[in-house]
């Protein structure tokens, strides 16, 4: 899994601290919160890989795998605890062993309608 850190609006100057919390985390194992994939029951274990030069290739494996769970959050909102939910999805598909999650401003990713509040 590779994976990119966005800072919310207005902590973009944090973004080489929370490179460098995540990479010392990852070394050690560690986590805030275990990784998923959709819902918290789709546990994904990891480890921190520096280089993909003795790593075994991906399995040859392809298969459209339906909607999948994006978030339920907003993710273009401050959400405190009273966030009403915002269930995103997205067309899932593994091309040659590999998972493609698109951005969250994507048009690929499928939002309902904002509620105006």
């Amino acid at each position: 899994m590779t994976a990119q850190i966005i800072p919310r609006p207005g902590q973009e100057s944090k973004q080489t601290s929370f490179d460098e919390q995540f990479v010392r985390r990852a070394r050690q194992g560690k986590c805030f919160q275990q990784p998923y994939l959709g819902c918290r029951e789709f546990v994904a274990f990891f480890r921190s890989i520096e280089s993909f030069e003795n790593e075994p290739p991906p399995v040859v494996y392809s298969q459209n795998l339906g909607l999948m769970l994006y978030d339920v959050f907003d993710l273009n909102a401050v959400n405190g605890d009273t966030a009403p939910p915002f269930v995103t999805l997205f067309r899932a598909r593994v091309e040659n062993g590999v998972l493609n999650v698109p951005p969250f401003d994507s048009d690929d990713v499928l939002k309902p309608e904002r509620r105006a509040g």
